[in-house]
């Protein structure tokens, strides 16, 4: 079922829904694990009887009754009130009529059978939820080659970052070498840890978003896999040390055993990598890593190139440029049924549940099959170990893809090592953004169907542990206790990314007198559009908040009282969302401008570009005129003139008349003639009175009747050089 809604809330009218069905696969719930320990569920959103409806998906499975419970998004296990309870068995749907416009809910579902195995399941359910509003700060931890290297792309993701809501804290580091990174991880922790302490407490870093190739922290002394890889375990990377603030981490074990596969996995006291093989306390940020270092053996492609296309194919996703957009569709591959079951459970929520596509044929290789059911929002296979070379041949089309089979997702060594699979993965130039990783660990991710983050939805996973249980679950083979919350999670991609976004309005512009300010747009082509939001900020980068309601979607223009010179605004397009959640708000990428003054004389620039705004034929775009002792283009100069057109004006040409003489020209040596207007020819005297080099001239005079002399200097190969007078 794919369902199209216009929503008109609050300044909007509230529309019908229209449905259609799209989906090549309506899976059917046959699976030990789906009746006994997961249940499956998602949710309708009817905006006009303002209700939430849950469908219990597998309710054909049901031995036993079935208990509903509903918090607040992100809540704790606390806050979960019982709402339904004792539903019969094959009870298919139950409605929330408790719900507001605006409510953004999360629902448990509890099935006890007959057996007393309890199934567990969950589901978003939100009802016009708007995701345009300040997301929070995050903290830009980056390599500093990357600053240096792509300035013009690192620049625009910075835009990019605040155009969606965040506030960016900058934080770059040296980069590091190898992966055994040392001491330097404690510095680096120590510099995060400061930034988020600085932080207001109601507005603390909720992200870290690691770019480039940052030094990579090691924990662990144990087994990390549970499915018997012993050779795998030990100390490795663990980016949750710099996510996690106030977390102790110790380093007084010793991990040594001869079945390691690598030295660096060994674990020794004072070493620098940690001991923990859980994460000791609640995560304060959520977190991931794009980093392209060392994958030679795999992609031969320099480092920095692969970044930049992986900024470049973020961009374009963010904006829904070059092909990047995506339906609701999300897919799966039927292997291991544990890992599939339990990976599956929040597919509905994503994607509803007529929009899974299940992969269950074996002529056709993961990516092959993708390539042609896609594009996904999600796509997630637990039986085979990805390969580049599919990937590179086929691509990825899926915006996530996810696998918690054997030890393809380490991503902590080099390429050939054979441990840097997860990280090349993301480096093919594919539709792919972020790959996952966690041996059984992310299979609970529906918050991410409300509109958010998926590093949003990711923190739960990560901190969820039998003390808390964030995200109660049934324990199943190879998905126990003792595997959840492990400091081996390995997250690679922007942890910034939404799976919904508006497309953007574009060609922004500003007109100013002195008493309003009016912003123009074009307006955003999103079919599901519902209106524009405009922001503020003091500066370029800074935290934006809305200073406008919400603007009609016929509207490209919005006129408000004149701020001050120097502020910054942004306009983003908001549209209507229909998923297995409900319905939500969400936003496009902003566009950007700053208030630069008033344009008091209509010219198109405004005051603090324009040296004379009361005079609508003197501003920076009009071409001088000689003569008249005015600077009609307003750079700082009056009567400049280039009569000559050679790209010198008359205040610095010393002959206007000759486009061969002006600053620009080589000045040729005792001509008599002055091309470079440097006051003066340039003369050489005789070679024996020569005093620099490498030589430009060598000159044969009247004291230099035996030739040339010798020099100190040496006539490099290669080399023009003027030889001027010389006599045999």
């Amino acid at each position: 079922m794919k369902t199209i809604v216009r929503a008109f809330w609050g300044l909007l009218l509230v529309a019908l829904l229209s449905q259609a069905s799209s989906a090549q696969v309506n899976y059917e719930y046959n699976s030990f694990y789906y009746g006994e320990e997961v249940a499956m569920c998602d949710v309708l959103a009817d905006t006009t009887n303002r209700s939430l409806t849950v469908r219990l998906l597998d309710a054909d499975l049901a031995t036993g009754t079935t208990d509903i419970y509903r918090r607040p998004l992100f809540g704790t296990y606390a806050d979960w009130v019982l709402m339904a309870n004792d539903l019969p068995a094959g009870t298919t749907s139950w409605v929330d009529n408790n719900v507001a416009m605006g409510d953004r809910w999360e629902y448990q579902l509890k099935r006890t059978n007959v057996s007393g195995n309890v199934a567990i399941g969950y589901t978003s359910g939100v009802l016009m939820y708007d995701n345009s509003d300040y997301q929070g700060q995050m903290i830009l931890l980056v390599a500093d080659d990357v600053p240096t290297a792509l300035s013009t792309k690192y620049e625009r993701l910075k835009k990019d970052i605040t155009g969606d809501g965040w506030l960016v804290n900058e934080l770059v580091v040296p980069k590091g070498f190898g992966y055994d990174a040392g001491d330097e991880v404690v510095g680096i922790r120590a510099q995060v840890a400061a930034i988020y302490n600085a932080a207001p407490a109601n507005d603390k870093p909720k992200q870290l978003f690691i770019l480039g190739h940052v030094p990579l922290p090691r924990s662990g002394q144990g087994q990390q896999a549970p499915d018997g890889h012993l050779e795998f375990s030990g100390a490795r990377g663990a980016d949750c040390y710099y996510a996690d603030i106030d977390g102790i981490f110790t380093d007084t074990a010793t991990y040594d055993i001869p079945e390691l596969t690598q030295g660096i996995f060994s674990n020794f006291p004072g070493d620098y990598k940690w001991d923990q093989d859980v994460i000791p306390s609640a995560l304060e940020m959520s977190f991931g890593r794009v980093d392209f270092y060392q994958l030679g053996s795999l992609i031969s492609t320099p480092e920095l190139q692969l970044l930049e296309t992986y900024l470049d194919r973020l961009h374009a996703y963010r904006h829904g440029q070059d092909g990047m957009n995506w339906n609701t569709n999300t897919a799966f591959f039927e292997g291991y049924a544990n890992s599939v079951s339990s990976s599956l459970r929040s597919l509905p929520a994503l994607s509803g549940n007529e929009n899974i596509y299940e992969n269950d044929t074996s002529n056709l290789t993961h990516p092959e099959w993708v390539a042609e059911n896609g594009p996904f929002l999600w796509y997630m296979q637990n039986r085979y170990v990805p390969q580049v070379g599919e990937w590179s041949t086929y691509g990825m089309n899926s915006l996530v893809f996810s696998s918690d089979q054997s030890a393809w997702g380490y991503g902590d060594l080099g390429a050939n090592t054979g441990f840097g699979t997860i990280r090349a993965l993301l480096a093919v130039d594919t539709k792919c953004l972020a790959t996952l990783w966690t041996t059984t660990a992310v299979n609970i991710f529906h918050q991410a169907a409300a509109g958010g983050s998926l590093g949003e939805a990711l923190k739960p996973v990560m901190d969820n542990n039998e003390t808390n249980l964030l995200l109660e679950k049934t324990s199943g083979e190879w998905d126990t206790p003792e595997w959840w919350n492990r400091t081996h999670f390995s997250m690679h991609g922007d942890p910034g990314i939404r799976f919904f976004r508006a497309l953007p309005p574009t060609n922004l512009s500003l007109a100013a007198d002195a008493v309003n300010i009016e912003i123009e747009w074009t307006a955003s082509n999103d079919p599901d559009l519902i209106g524009y939001y405009l922001y503020k900020s003091d500066s370029e980068l800074g935290k934006y908040e809305k200073v406008s309601g919400l603007i009609d979607p016929n509207q490209t223009s919005h006129t408000f009282p004149v701020g001050m010179v120097g502020d910054w605004y942004m306009v983003r397009a908001v549209a209507s969302q229909v998923n297995g959640s409900g319905i939500f708000v969400k936003p496009s990428q902003a566009c950007f401008i700053e208030y630069r003054g008033e344009d008091a004389d209509g010219d198109g620039y405004l005051a603090n570009d324009d040296c004379e705004d009361e005079n609508p034929a003197i501003n920076p775009g009009v071409i001088e005129v000689p003569g008249n002792g005015i600077d009609d283009d307003c750079d700082t100069l009056i009567d400049e003139a280039d009569n000559d057109m050679d790209g010198y004006d008359s205040i610095v040409d010393c002959n206007d008349g000759d486009p061969s003489i002006n600053p620009g020209q080589f000045d040729f040596p005792n001509n008599g003639i002055d091309e470079d207007c440097s006051n003066g020819d340039s003369t050489l005297l005789a070679c024996q009175d020569f005093t620099q080099g490498p030589w430009n001239f060598l000159q044969n005079g009247t004291n230099c009747s035996a030739g040339v002399d010798s020099s100190q200097y040496e006539v490099w190969a290669n080399e023009a050089y003027w030889i001027l007078n010389a006599s045999p």
